[in-house]
């Protein structure tokens, strides 16, 4: 059976998801033209995701085959923080999102052949084990963006960073809670 994280309780009005590119984001100087660049790089735009209104109430169960999921779009496959500077990873990683008038729900599929976890203190400092993590910044500065961290042992981190580590940050862990179901060979769900 394929391990299902339970992902929901954000509910921004302003909602922007940054996937892979907060830290990366965060080091690179403003043009003048207000283009983010690195220093003699080519501008890459940032990518985006139409994230829709359900259908349909969300059922918080980590499955991604019910009705109010067949329809929503996958993001594009997930790459390293550091984008062509690292490897493309091995393994695909792909979420699909709604939002209704109470929540924001992200349906993330991470395919690992040796799924594993050693940390079950809600608030760990989760990635030390395998994660999936979800950033949220609601006005795109990165500053004061939500974090949230899940591993295969349904132990999730929920954090506040009033500023980036590299900034002095510190985390805020008071947020909330998280579930997950179980493991395989194959990979997991996160939801």
């Amino acid at each position: 059976m394929r391990p299902r994280i339970v992902l929901a309780s954000l509910a921004l009005v302003a909602v922007i998801l940054i996937f892979g590119i907060v830290a990366a984001v965060g080091r690179l100087p403003v043009s003048r033209a207000g283009d983010l660049r690195a220093p003699g790089a080519e501008y890459v735009p940032p990518r985006g995701y139409v994230c829709y209104r359900a259908a349909g109430p969300v059922d918080i169960n980590g499955r991604l085959d019910k009705a109010v999921w067949q329809d929503v779009p996958w993001t594009d496959l997930f790459v390293d923080i550091e984008g062509a500077a690292r490897a493309r990873p091995r393994f695909r990683t792909r979420v699909k999102m709604l939002w209704d008038s109470e929540f924001f729900y992200v349906g993330a599929e991470l395919e690992e052949p040796h799924v594993w976890g050693t940390l079950t203190q809600h608030d760990s400092v989760i990635f030390h084990d395998n994660d999936f993590e979800v950033f949220i910044d609601p006005n795109g500065d990165n500053h004061e963006y939500y974090e949230f961290e899940i591993n295969a042992l349904n132990t999730g981190w929920d954090l506040l960073l009033p500023r980036p580590y590299k900034d002095g940050g510190a985390a805020r862990s008071e947020l909330g809670d998280s579930g997950a179901e179980d493991s395989s060979s194959r990979g997991w769900n996160a939801q």
